[in-house]
């Protein structure tokens, strides 16, 4: 994650008075401590971007899943058309 306060803002040089001003820290998997320092009106930007795009992606995903499962549900009613109408039939299945 990169830093979201950058030079070209005319409060970098006070930013710990700008009132978007935020710092965030944690540590990564090594354990080191990592801290960010961030615009808050365009760390919102970045976090909405990513999170429109995990949503465009999970509705594709269920797109694709319900298509299949209508392909499913399309041959079991064949499947069970052609039982009822001759139960002795041989079912081919593609």
């Amino acid at each position: 994650m990169e830093d979201t306060c950058k030079p070209s803002c005319k409060m970098f040089k006070k930013r710990y008075k700008c009132p978007n001003y935020g710092q965030t820290s944690w540590k990564n998997e090594k354990g080191q401590v990592k801290t960010t320092h961030d615009c808050a009106p365009q760390r919102t930007m970045i976090m909405m971007a990513e999170v429109l795009n995990r949503v465009v992606a999970l509705q594709a995903a269920n797109e694709q899943q319900r298509n299949v499962s209508g392909d499913l549900t399309n041959i079991m009613g064949q499947v069970i058309t052609t039982i009822q109408h001759n139960p002795n039939a041989r079912l081919k299945i593609q």
